[in-house]
């Protein structure tokens, strides 16, 4: 089955990609009402998932156009796709609308994304009967903290743990997780965390946990996005520490996890 997710936001298009199982969904990313439209007029997509805000239009026009719109005398090649909007709007106020100008289904972003998550386990469950396995088995013990002030990369982050066996801990603070980490109560294994974070950031969380030297050969992987890394390489981290790059990539992750 092939998705289109078209949202403007990065990281929502990554975790709502990430409910699909990649070896058994073909998924492709569009950031604007246009490269969405373009695609859709060009390929069929199973289903689609839209935002409602745009850089470039609105989710109910975008919709509108796949379901009725000509493009050289030709419809939409989607024109009859399961098309769901998902919204950080009034679900209620915008449910008449969302049927009005072709949605199936209206959803919302992001504070209840696991109710589309749902949705998708439905889809998944009628055309295979069952999610499909995990990318990589769990080798290691333990817990893995992950850290990042933005509970949407948690969240994504989170699941892709969780659906290869792996147990975690979660932190939108620097200072929570080295607190978790000194109360001794469970064995971390391995820490995952972002650079610019407010008040206490990556780069300060990596120097306190380094200065303990019972913590040394606690692995620890910092993953931030290209935009951020000026100045930040492996080479000027300390012993065992390296850099991943936003936006989740569930392999990349696993393939550093399997490494240790």
């Amino acid at each position: 089955m092939k998705v289109l997710v078209l949202d403007s936001g990065a990281t929502v298009r990554k975790i709502i990609s990430s409910f699909f199982p990649s070896e058994d969904f073909q998924i492709v990313e569009a950031g604007s009402a246009k490269e969405g439209l373009d695609l859709a007029f060009k390929e069929f997509f199973d289903l689609i998932t839209i935002g409602m805000i745009l850089p470039d239009a609105d989710g109910f026009t975008v919709c509108k156009n796949i379901r009725n719109s000509l493009r050289n005398d030709r419809p939409s090649a989607c024109k009859n796709s399961k098309i769901y909007l998902i919204t950080s709007g009034d679900i209620e106020s915008n449910k008449t609308k969302s049927k009005e100008f072709g949605f199936d289904q209206i959803f919302p972003k992001p504070s209840h994304i696991e109710e589309f998550k749902g949705v998708i386990k439905e889809i998944i469950e009628l055309a295979y009967g069952q999610e499909a396995a995990p990318m990589f088995n769990s080798t290691i013990t333990g817990k893995i903290l992950i850290v990042d002030d933005s509970e949407l990369n948690l969240l994504l982050l989170g699941k892709i743990l969780k659906k290869n066996g792996y147990k975690f801990e979660a932190f939108t603070e620097g200072k929570k997780a080295y607190e978790f980490l000194l109360s001794g109560k469970e064995k971390v294994s391995c820490i995952l965390t972002d650079w610019i974070m407010p008040h206490f950031s990556g780069e300060e969380l990596l120097k306190t946990i380094r200065g303990q030297k019972q913590y040394d050969t606690i692995p620890i992987a910092v993953i931030t996005g290209l935009e951020e890394n000026d100045g930040l390489n492996e080479s000027s981290l300390q012993k065992n520490v390296h850099v991943l790059s936003k936006p989740y990539s569930e392999r990349i992750i696993l393939e550093y996890i399997q490494k240790i």
